[in-house]
């Protein structure tokens, strides 16, 4: 069994132990949609259907497969669109858009299921760098090019954040290690300029849309941002709540192939009008067999006047062509319902080519635009279940909050680099969250990166230390030092200034307080498994009122 073998099979036994944990622990992601509307009309193929968002979610991507439940049914759907505040579904059946609600159920472990099937792929598949990821995970060692410099000024970093910015650009693999405080997303962003500038092309990835934002926010403030910005090579893949300097994929997609969307739109809407009139039709010819059959049971009743169609002929014939029928009998008037019937069938069928074929200009045009990206944002997930990716490799893959990722995707992420894996984090902060408390699980899953391949960072070769925090006050900071860091985290002089806050009610003039609550307060378990402890909550909420009515106006409960 090749090294490769061992790494899968051990990752997909965990994967499938969490994912039974899962079931046992977890419920499903329920997220309301608004109001919907068909995008494709009567046609032989899957049915389309967009529906609003009040906000971003990063749990859906295109190409998952979840449950759209509506009022009294429910349906299996496939996400096949995510924009900022839409999301588009296929399904193979008719969705009933009129009810009150409609809600997406997502099941948590989808997300390890496609993850599995990515992850055979690795075997199959000569396009992945397996090698990529084998020096990750320490099985290989990384190579430095001592030739290799920066390439940009960053005159506002300080020492330690330059030698990170000089690792990344000299080793195939560097760990920038980034304690709170010490402008951790500040340093990304000059690597990512140094990345652009060199021509790589860059995937950056993280656990959540959040810190891919974050990244995102913090490049694009840079000179060399700038340019790749207006050639349209930087794009950010995914659901984002966040501002993202329109350079969301479809967005600027639809700019490109705006004319084609254009036509495409015209012709779903003359769809949808037909539709509508082909179900007008039905009704009436409903209603004429209705008063047909009347007639016939009642052969010795006094004659009653002709049912008034009116309306009818009207939804039938917006343009009113038909007011010469209003007064028709009823034979000729079904024959000519039966007719126009025919006729806007074949209008329909009509437009289903032209439509098809606008819907693969335009999802070839987003490919394209994809494929002339120079850096790429998209979180881990979207990396493996977003299926425009799937077929896409890169340079340099850049994996933010590296420590709370679990190792089999950051296995493939790295999988994608052809030349080199930059991975940020904290070991010392939240490891990744899983759900099984086996020992098998949580070390294949559960423990960081770091830990696997650098567990003495201080003394490794490729590990940046940013030692500089610029968050808390001098106290503070050299607790957390002393805790965690063993000494080597260092309060820039600016971090003085919060003495001003130190010397505000309550215990001034102190900056760190610590209040012993023992034998006063009890522990208890929730039955979501959460934990609860009353009695300090209240404490908490009795220094926050304090601080509030001595005139503070900013304070954090944690």
């Amino acid at each position: 069994m090749s090294e490769l073998d061992r790494f899968i099979d051990t990752f997909s036994k965990a994967i499938r132990d969490e994912m039974e944990s899962m079931r046992k622990q977890l419920g499903a992601f329920e997220i309301p949609l608004g109001s919907g509307q068909q995008l494709d009309a009567h046609s032989e193929k899957k049915h389309a259907y967009r529906f609003s968002v009040s906000s971003a979610n990063d749990k859906v991507h295109p190409g998952l497969e979840c449950t759209l439940r509506s009022e009294k049914s429910e349906f299996l759907v496939q996400i096949s669109q995510v924009g900022p505040l839409s999301i588009e579904l296929s399904c193979d059946e008719t969705l009933p858009l009129n009810g009150p609600t409609h809600i997406l159920v997502i099941y948590p472990w989808f997300l390890y299921e496609k993850l599995l099937n990515t992850l055979d792929n690795l075997r199959n598949s000569s396009s992945f760098h397996i090698d990529s990821a084998m020096r990750l995970f320490g099985k290989q060692p990384p190579q430095f090019a001592t030739n290799e410099r920066m390439l940009l000024e960053h005159p506002s970093l300080n020492p330690s954040q330059q030698h990170a910015i000089e690792l990344c650009c000299r080793s195939n693999l560097a760990f920038v290690w980034g304690p709170p405080g010490t402008g951790k997303t500040s340093t990304l962003a000059p690597i990512l300029a140094e990345m652009l500038h060199r021509g790589y092309r860059t995937l950056v990835t993280s656990t959540t849309n959040i810190a891919v934002d974050q990244a995102l926010e913090k490049l694009v403030q840079l000179p060399v941002a700038q340019r790749a910005l207006l050639d349209h090579r930087i794009i950010r893949i995914g659901q984002s709540a966040a501002t993202t300097h329109d350079v969301g994929l479809y967005t600027v997609a639809a700019q490109r192939s705006k004319d084609s969307i254009d036509q495409m739109h015209l012709l779903q809407e003359n769809c949808r009008d037909r539709l509508q009139q082909l179900t007008a039709c039905q009704n009436l010819l409903d209603r004429l067999k209705d008063a047909k059959d009347e007639g016939q049971m009642n052969l010795f009743a006094e004659e009653k006047p002709r049912r008034n169609f009116v309306q009818d002929l009207k939804a039938i014939y917006p343009l009113c062509a038909g007011r010469h029928l209003k007064n028709a009998e009823t034979e000729r008037l079904q024959k000519a319902v039966e007719q126009r019937q025919e006729r806007l069938q074949r209008l329909i069928a009509l437009c289903q080519d032209p439509i098809e074929q606008l819907r693969q200009h335009v999802r070839q045009g987003t490919r394209k635009t994809l494929e002339r990206a120079q850096l790429v944002f998209s979180t881990m997930s979207g990396a493996y279940l977003n299926n425009l990716l799937s077929d896409e490799r890169f340079d340099v893959v850049v994996i933010e909050e590296a420590g709370m990722a679990v190792l089999p995707t950051l296995f493939y992420c790295a999988a994608l680099a052809r030349k080199k894996v930059i991975a940020v984090g904290d070991p010392r902060q939240l490891p990744p969250i899983v759900q099984s408390r086996a020992t098998y699980v949580q070390r294949a899953m559960g423990r960081n990166i770091f830990d696997v391949t650098v567990p003495e960072p201080l003394k490794s070769n490729f590990v940046a230390l940013l030692d500089t925090q610029y968050r808390m006050h001098p106290t503070i900071g050299q607790l957390v030092s002393d805790l965690y860091y063993e000494g080597h985290l260092h309060s820039d002089e600016s971090t003085r200034s919060m003495t001003a806050i130190a010397n505000r009610t309550p215990f001034s003039p102190s900056p760190l307080v610590l209040i012993d609550t023992q034998g006063q307060t009890q522990c208890q378990t929730t039955s979501r498994h959460s934990r609860l402890n009353e009695i300090s909550g209240q404490l908490a909420a009795e220094l926050a009122l304090h601080a509030f009515n001595a005139g503070i106006e900013s304070i954090g409960v944690i």
